[in-house]
């Protein structure tokens, strides 16, 4: 038996085995261990290949030419393949449109990374969850256009909605595992705002665990300033409207503003890279995950 050694350039790296020859004529090549039957390769044979391994070794790379901004858009819309119509079922999601047609319904579960070390869901969760069905309900009504859930006429008006007042109710956290219900719908709010409330319930049981209602005004993505809201917009979400509320507010005094005489004053809190929404701000779930935050310090 006679070894010899074989290198084999590839452009990851080289390789070594071991070649053999074998009763029957032919050759083995050992890798890694295993035995391969091969062509037997000597001589000039083996040089040309050699060769031109190396060739291709030493040549360029062909760059592709990155995509438009166009051609970017279209590979997108592709990917999210977002209705331009009304759906009425969103099996993926779990998801269907009731109340004649216009409230949301979804199904989720709590998953583990939603939850804390009692094995609960956090508040910012809920928040989160809130959040997800609204943009999902914006979804199958076939009126999103792009961003934060932003319809065609406000796209046109470089407008963006934000969220200017929010008030949750959570009476029980739901637990790892714990399937939910949650429902939405939207509201008139004003002249420029809109309503939007949620219901958040035990799939097994059918316990309300969390009432919320929002309101949301939009602002201009440009200026960074306040808008009205144009007749187009409202024409597009009117139909949506249900005159109903998650929570009977009585109230609607102002919020206290905060000052640096607090007993309590966190200031090294600084808007990081990944605070940022698609939106290109901070929205309501950050601010309260900083809340959250302080809190636990004064605890």
């Amino acid at each position: 038996m006679a070894n010899t050694t074989l290198l084999y350039y590839s452009k990851l790296l080289v390789r070594c085995s071991a070649y053999e020859k074998d009763g029957s004529g032919g050759g083995r090549v050992r890798v890694n261990g295993a035995a391969h039957r091969v062509p037997l390769q000597v001589g000039a044979a083996l040089e040309t290949k050699i060769n031109r391994s190396l060739a291709g070794l030493m040549r360029p790379p062909v760059l592709s030419q990155p995509p438009t901004e166009e051609e970017a858009e279209g590979r997108r819309s592709q990917r999210q393949n977002i209705p331009s119509e009304k759906q009425t079922v969103d099996p993926f999601r779990q998801a269907v449109i009731v109340e004649g047609g216009v409230r949301y319904r979804q199904t989720v579960v709590v998953r583990s990374y939603e939850v804390g070390p009692d094995r609960t869901a956090t508040l910012e969760t809920v928040l989160n969850l809130l959040q997800e069905t609204a943009l999902n309900h914006v979804w199958m009504s076939g009126l999103l256009g792009d961003g934060f859930g932003a319809t065609h006429a406000m796209i046109t008006n470089n407008l963006i909605w934000v969220v200017s007042r929010m008030h949750v109710q959570v009476d029980h956290y739901p637990i790892w595992g714990e399937v939910l219900e949650i429902d939405t719908w939207v509201g008139s709010s004003g002249k420029n705002g809109m309503r939007r409330d949620w219901l958040v319930r035990g799939r097994s049981s059918g316990a309300i665990f969390v009432r919320a209602t929002s309101t949301w005004v939009m602002m201009n993505k440009v200026t960074r300033r306040l808008s009205k809201m144009p007749k187009e917009v409202r024409d597009e979400i009117s139909p949506w409207f249900i005159d109903r509320h998650a929570i009977d507010e009585v109230a609607t005094d102002k919020i206290i503003k905060l000052d640096t005489n607090a007993t309590y004053v966190d200031s090294d809190l600084k808007p990081k890279r990944s605070d940022l929404d698609m939106n290109h701000h901070v929205n309501n779930v950050k601010y309260v995950r900083w809340m959250l935050e302080v809190i636990f310090i004064i605890l």
